[in-house]
Order: C-alpha cells, then structure tokens, then sequence
C-alpha cells in the first residue's frame, strides 16, 4: 500500500500570488483547483498536499520551496507599536 503524500503550509503563496498580480479566481483556473481551495489554503485554514506543490509552483514561476516560506517579515502583534520599539 502506498504511503499517503505528506502536507506542507505554503507560507508565500498569497505574497506570491499577489506580487504576481494574480486573482485566487485565476490561479486556481491555472491550477485545476478550486478558487475555494486557494483561499483556505493562503488563509492557513487547510493544508496544501504535496501533489499540488509542484502545479501551484509552475503556475507561479517559483520554486515549490519558495511557497513553503513567508517572503516579508510577520506584521507586528495586535496592540503593539513596532514605532515605539526603537
């Protein structure tokens, strides 16, 4: 029986997606996958599995490593003044 494909999180999508000027609607038009899909996954509310890497990566002329991880820094928590941290 074969091993079922492990999940990853794909931290840059959005930031990709989006400095590519691209709509969830025609990524996932590119993608085969559903418009649905792509925003519960930018959203962390599901988990890319790794047959889907490879065809999000190349809709997006990236690597699939450079999905997996988060292009700017996190913004700053709820209630904190990144200003005053001087």
């Amino acid at each position: 029986m074969a091993k079922p494909a492990p999940w990853i999180h794909l931290r840059g999508l959005r930031e990709i997606r989006r400095a590519r000027e691209m709509s969830q609607a025609a990524l996932a038009e590119c993608t085969n996958l559903t418009r649905n899909y792509i925003m519960a996954v930018e959203r962390g509310m599901t988990i890319s599995d790794v047959t889907h890497l490879d065809v999000l990566a190349a809709a997006l002329d990236v690597s699939p490593r450079r999905l997996q991880r988060r292009q700017h820094a996190p913004r700053p928590a709820k209630g904190t003044n990144a200003k005053a941290q001087v």
